[in-house]
């Protein structure tokens, strides 16, 4: 054994953590019930994971753990300047329009810290919060229309990588 504190969450063979849309992402190192070590990679043969901070989790137990990712600074926006960012992106005509009754008090400025990760990997997003409306945006079309969605995905996370290749 290694030392590092093992994860809770994961099922009960030993295998991944899965994460969903909205989830916070890291990674809790775990062994197989028989005591072997699971291995570091990403399933698909790559030690690199999906990213620069699920691999440096893999390799050193101190920076396993839960981080926020989340928008740069620069993009933090009220939740009106981001219907107002969909609106722009939908085109064709939609618009929104504030209709508060003074009910229950809602957040206006929503905002995560993302600072840990950008502390402990150096992290930043790659997308500004523009490039990732109108990619929300494709994709909803696409599903409204009920096209091929898997296609619009597989296009956008290609689209991605290259432009994280191109970095």
């Amino acid at each position: 054994m290694d030392g590092c504190q093992h994860g809770k969450a994961a099922d009960d063979q030993g295998g991944k953590i899965r994460y969903k849309a909205g989830d916070k992402i890291g990674v809790q190192h775990r062994h197989h019930k028989d005591g072997r070590q699971c291995s570091q990679n990403d399933g698909n043969g790559s030690k690199e994971g999906h990213g620069t901070v699920i691999a440096e989790q893999a390799q050193d137990c101190s920076k396993q753990g839960y981080y926020n990712v989340g928008p740069a600074e620069a993009d933090c926006i009220t939740v009106g300047e981001l219907a107002t960012l969909f609106c722009e992106a939908w085109q064709e005509g939609v618009r929104w329009k504030n209709v508060s009754d003074e009910g229950p008090h809602e957040a206006s400025f929503l905002k995560l810290d993302c600072s840990l990760i950008q502390q402990v990997f150096g992290w930043k997003p790659m997308w500004d919060i523009r490039k990732a409306v109108e990619a929300t945006v494709e994709w909803s079309k696409v599903y409204r229309a009920h096209e091929d969605v898997r296609a619009c995905m597989e296009h956008q996370i290609t689209e991605f990588l290259n432009e994280r290749a191109d970095r």
